[in-house]
């Protein structure tokens, strides 16, 4: 049976939520509501991107103090640790370590969703 609440959804979510409802387990408060802990702010730079020894050219999608969205060719794995290179503002690059959460396709590639490790980060000098 639908759920009460899938006519005010965008067709996506309600298919979602209507899924939910058929296993009993609807979640249609959560369905289209921010889940986020931390505001995104949308930033669309190039940025280099290093996993597994090999470096990649990258988009920034938006960032926020607790992760990042990129697009890129490269399809790293989720768990994978990227450390992401940013120009600095007079100070160099920042690099910043992020372990990627979940990667889905995109016309452009991928696009990838990380949190941020600010541990691991630093600044190197141009």
């Amino acid at each position: 049976m639908p759920c009460v609440h899938l006519a005010s959804m965008k067709p996506t979510l309600s298919a979602k939520c209507d899924r939910a409802c058929a296993r009993g387990r609807c979640y249609h408060e959560a369905v289209g509501t921010e889940r986020r802990q931390h505001p995104r702010y949308s930033l669309r730079r190039q940025v280099t991107v290093r996993c597994r020894g090999q470096r990649f050219a990258a988009w920034t999608v938006d960032v926020s103090t607790g992760g990042i969205k990129l697009r890129m060719q490269f399809r790293p794995q989720p768990g994978d640790i990227l450390e992401v290179e940013m120009p600095a503002s007079g100070a160099g690059v920042m690099i910043t370590p992020a372990r990627v959460r979940h990667v889905r396709a995109h016309p452009d590639g991928v696009s990838v969703g990380a949190l941020w490790m600010p541990a691991g980060s630093r600044v190197d000098p141009e």
